[in-house]
């Protein structure tokens, strides 16, 4: 899913090896404290928790920013198709971008 907005894209290796190491990381910083972790309903951040020892809850109101039409498209492609003037106006949702988002 490189480069491309929105979507539900699974962890990528790399991600998965963060989320087996996570588990360790937080207990070299917090201990054997009792957490509640709260994840979004993306199923990448559902995994990044799933090695944590912790209650799980999940809300989607921290989901990502809704692409709407352009769920699963690229800049380039949002900008082809002529949908960032038509969704976004001058001052638009993507006038940030500065480069491939990861996966």
């Amino acid at each position: 899913m490189w480069g491309k907005i929105g979507g539900d894209a699974a962890l990528s290796e790399r991600g998965q090896e963060y989320a087996r190491a996570l588990p360790d990381l937080i207990t070299k910083n917090i201990g054997n404290k009792e957490l509640t972790v709260w994840t979004s309903t993306l199923q990448r951040t559902i995994q990044t928790s799933a090695f944590l020892p912790y209650h799980k809850l999940t809300w989607k109101s921290l989901d990502e920013l809704d692409a709407g039409v352009c769920d699963g498209m690229t800049y380039e492609e949002i900008e082809v198709r002529g949908l960032y003037r038509q969704l976004c106006g001058d001052a638009g949702l993507f006038t940030s971008y500065s480069g491939a988002l990861p996966g």
